[in-house]
């Protein structure tokens, strides 16, 4: 059996279309989806949440299903990538007062 998969670069097209496809509210595995949304389709999952939709996924034995369960209240506030970094370093100042400074144990990336 051959698969059309879509290499397409039309992100709000495939966003669109995989929207379409979870409208149903059924589950659809992650080959459901990139046949209307392109091979970067769970990436168009994740604009869609960030957009506040509530799609919920579920895997099992590497293979993954997405549902749409609705429009969320409020969509997720989006951070930035310096309040994300800033958020990190509080972390870590954290871990190292839990350890009472020795933060030999602490591996930074």
């Amino acid at each position: 059996m051959q698969t059309e998969i879509s290499f397409g670069t039309n992100d709000k097209g495939n966003r669109e279309r995989v929207l379409a496809l979870l409208s149903d509210l059924h589950w659809h595995d992650t080959l459901e989806l990139q046949r209307v949304g392109g091979i970067r389709a769970p990436a168009r999952v994740h604009e869609l949440r960030g957009r506040g939709w509530d799609i919920r996924c579920e895997g099992h034995e590497g293979r993954f299903k997405y549902r749409l369960f609705g429009r969320l209240a409020e969509p997720p506030k989006r951070r930035s990538w310096k309040q994300r970094a800033l958020d990190a370093e509080s972390r870590v100042r954290e871990l190292e007062q839990l350890l009472g400074g020795d933060t030999s144990e602490l591996h930074r990336v």
